[in-house]
């Protein structure tokens, strides 16, 4: 019953030496990274955008816009509600994660120029839409609805024993964050909650395992524009909170996140590879989902009322 490494070193070399027959290669030295286009995703990713005029400029033109004349020119996005006045512009858009908000932000915005052209012909003004824009996220969930959820993982994915291999970490608030999201000539609040599993979802995190992976990313938000403010690791699975600077693609930052995930588990933790017996560390797949302070519920409510005191 005594400890012996020798013993010890000879099972890992042997379980490792099965691994390598059973999948073909070396596991522990190569496993193949993500890559963008052979991701799955499941997704809710809802934005709310809201425009003025140039000068906020009566243009009572923009009361005829709807939205099959706005998705005809951007098909990419389904607009799930549109109103209107003389001089604003709101809209709630169901997009893709291989969108970004600012991209869609800026086509949906020259499709409402465009189709006003149009409409004014000849006495159309030069400019029809101001350069600024408002957006948010919103989803099936508020911000305060995910944040109980993400508290309770423990019990709501039943791990019992005095040391279940869970891991949490919060992020307080920061106005330095919150301006260094922000793009020129807009105010942005961008959220998602992303929702990676393991491979075959194999128990493969510890707290030691989960919370080195958390410090990698935590090292690339500068780079990947984003700030986190919960994550929370259960051995088979973890979710993300995040708040993102509006040119970032959901689905890239998705991939870049495995990756360095995927990395940090194979050069400080590939024995709890081996043990799993799992060629990677991740499924080649995701959940996206928006959220705000307000539902997609609550904002298409707010929509339906502004249009009325209009």
């Amino acid at each position: 019953n005594e400890e012996c490494p020798i013993r010890d070193a000879c099972r890992r070399e042997f379980q490792a030496c099965v691994l390598a027959l059973r999948l073909g290669y070396d596991a522990a030295m190569f496993l193949q990274p993500y890559t963008l286009d052979e991701l799955h995703f499941a997704y809710c990713f809802h934005m709310f955008y809201r425009w003025h005029t140039h000068r906020r400029c009566a243009l009572p033109a923009l009361r005829q816009l709807e939205c099959n004349l706005l998705e005809a020119a951007h098909p990419e996005v389904h607009l799930l509600q549109l109103e209107s006045s003389d001089c604003e512009l709101s809209l709630l858009a169901s997009l893709r994660p291989t969108e970004s908000v600012s991209t869609a932000a800026s086509k949906l915005k020259g499709a409402a120029s465009k189709c006003v052209r149009q409409i004014l012909a000849p006495e159309a003004p030069p400019r029809i839409m101001g350069a600024g824009y408002f957006a948010c996220t919103c989803g099936p969930s508020t911000q305060d609805e995910l944040d109980r959820y993400l508290e309770i993982q423990r019990e709501h994915n039943s791990y019992t024993g005095p040391n279940p291999p869970i891991f949490v970490r919060t992020w307080p608030d920061s106005d330095l964050d919150d301006s260094r999201l922000q793009a020129v000539h807009s105010h942005t609040v961008v959220q998602f909650h992303l929702v990676f599993a393991t491979w075959n979802r194999k128990g493969v995190f510890t707290s030691a395992a989960a919370e080195a992976v958390t410090s990698r990313w935590e090292q690339l938000a500068d780079e990947l524009s984003i700030r986190f403010r919960k994550v929370s690791f259960v051995a088979d699975h973890v979710h993300l909170a995040v708040r993102t600077h509006p040119i970032v693609i959901p689905a890239r930052l998705a991939v870049s996140l495995l990756n360095a995930s995927q990395e940090l588990i194979r050069d400080h933790f590939e024995e709890q590879l081996i043990t799993a017996a799992i060629p990677r560390l991740w499924k080649p797949s995701a959940y996206v989902g928006s959220f705000g302070e307000l539902a997609s519920a609550q904002i298409q409510a707010y929509l339906r009322r502004w249009s009325r005191e209009e």
